[in-house]
C-alpha cells in the first residue's frame, strides 16, 4: 500500500501541470491491482475544499470530480485516539499542520510510503525516510 496526499490525487483531475503523469501512474497501478492507495477520511474534506474554493471550476464539473474520487476504490484508513495524539506530536516536531501530519501518521502506522506534491511538506519531513516528493 502507498499513501497519496490530496496534492497528488488532485493532479489526476486538475490538469497536466508538473507531476501529472507520475500521479496518474499511481492511479493506473491501483486500477490494475499493482498498488493499493490509502487515504485518511480527511482526504475528502480537503478535496471538497479545494474544489469549492481554489479550483475555479464550474460547480457541476467540481461535483463530478468529487463524485468520481468519492467512488474510487481507496483504502480509507481510520484513526484512533492514539493516532490523534501522534498527529499533535508530529505536527510540532516537523513544524507542519495537523492536517499534513495525518498523512505522516497513517503512512507510518501502516508501514508504507507517503507521496506528496507539496515541496514544503516534503522538505520538513524527508528526514523521516518514508516521505517522497512526486
Amino acid at each position: 500500500m502507498i499513501v497519496l496526499d490530496t496534492s497528488v490525487i488532485l493532479k489526476w483531475v486538475l490538469g497536466p501541470e508538473g507531476g501529472h503523469r507520475k500521479a496518474v501512474s499511481y492511479r493506473q497501478k491501483h486500477i490494475t491491482g499493482e498498488e493499493l492507495i490509502g487515504v485518511p477520511s480527511l482526504f475528502f474534506y480537503e478535496t471538497a475544499n479545494v474544489l469549492s474554493t481554489r479550483s475555479g471550476l464550474p460547480v457541476d464539473v467540481a461535483l463530478d470530480i468529487f463524485r468520481s474520487l468519492w467512488d474510487f476504490d481507496f483504502e480509507v484508513l481510520a484513526l484512533d485516539r492514539k493516532d490523534f495524539e501522534e498527529i499533535i506530536k508530529v505536527s510540532r516536531e516537523c513544524s507542519i499542520s495537523g492536517y499534513d501530519a495525518v498523512y505522516i501518521v497513517i503512512a507510518r502506522k501502516h508501514g508504507c510510503c507517503l507521496v506528496t506534491a507539496d515541496r514544503r511538506l516534503f522538505n520538513r519531513t524527508r528526514h523521516l525516510g518514508f516521505v517522497e516528493l512526486l
